[in-house]
């Protein structure tokens, strides 16, 4: 009997063991290979645009084939990130992930009111001058990733849609506001 509840206590502790591992470790894990394909496709700091989804081409996670994506690996560690968009007609997004794959801010085309957005995302604690604080946001880690969805309503509207999402810029802002 001594054998079994050992047996038993050692195969609960090692579950337990496995499924906090997978808890904190996962997302990390999953997130970095992401944005390590975005840096493959357009470095760090720079707005990446994938093909469009094809049932032959999935890159991102969980995409839709109604979208076109602009993804954006940051890294603030020198400098913060300065994203502009043209906001489109109809459904339009820009959410953007801390590095455990936390979404930590969400905007959509309503919440916008403009024809374009202009953000500049920061590390913890940073300090940025030359732009309205209303345009800054604190991101809770140094490494993440900015992820923009256009809704492409129909087969016609593809290039426009292709079009206005290649105007969207990810860059390295320079601290002093130029």
């Amino acid at each position: 009997m001594v054998g079994f509840l050992r047996w038993v206590v050692f195969t609960l502790g090692l579950a337990v063991f496995v499924h906090l591992a997978a808890v904190f470790f996962f997302p990390t894990v999953v997130m970095s290979q992401i944005m390590r394909a975005v840096e493959a496709d357009a470095g760090t700091n720079a707005a990446s645009y994938p093909e469009p989804v094809t049932p032959a081409r999935v890159g991102l996670v969980q995409p839709s084939p109604d979208f076109l994506y602009v993804a954006c690996s940051y890294s603030l560690s020198i400098n913060p990130v300065r994203v502009t968009a043209p906001v489109a007609e109809g459904y339009w997004s820009l959410g953007l992930y801390d590095g455990d794959t936390t979404n930590f801010f969400s905007l959509n085309g309503e919440q916008a009111g403009a024809e374009e957005v202009e953000i500049i995302v920061t590390g913890p604690a940073s300090k940025v001058s030359g732009v309205p604080q209303s345009a800054v946001i604190e991101a809770p880690t140094f490494s993440g990733l900015v992820l923009i969805r256009f809704v492409v309503p129909n087969a016609e509207a593809l290039d426009a849609v292709d079009r206005l999402r290649r105007q969207v810029r990810c860059e390295p802002f320079d601290r002093t506001g130029t």
